[in-house]
């Protein structure tokens, strides 16, 4: 499948005007920063998958679902969603 033949969904950017208080996990920056290099480390998906992959922004999802895991459980969660 190429990046031109997959469908899409476009949302919103569903955090702007959020009306609540927001969280992040403190330890959001350095744990995506470890899990992207590591997901990049795995030779397991090409270049299109990765750039796709990486606009979806799963650590930051992490870090608002979780804002008060530890650091190691925030690690578990990053890399549970990249495989």
């Amino acid at each position: 499948m190429t990046p031109s033949s997959i469908p899409t969904l476009r949302l919103s950017d569903l955090l702007d005007g959020w009306p609540f208080t927001r969280m992040i996990n403190p330890h959001h920056e350095e744990v995506a920063a470890e899990s992207a290099e590591w997901i990049e480390g795995l030779d397991s998906f090409d270049e299109a998958y990765l750039s796709i992959f990486k606009k979806c922004n799963f650590g930051l999802l992490g870090s608002l679902a979780y804002p008060n895991a530890s650091r190691e459980h925030l690690v578990i969660f990053y890399q549970y969603l990249a495989t």
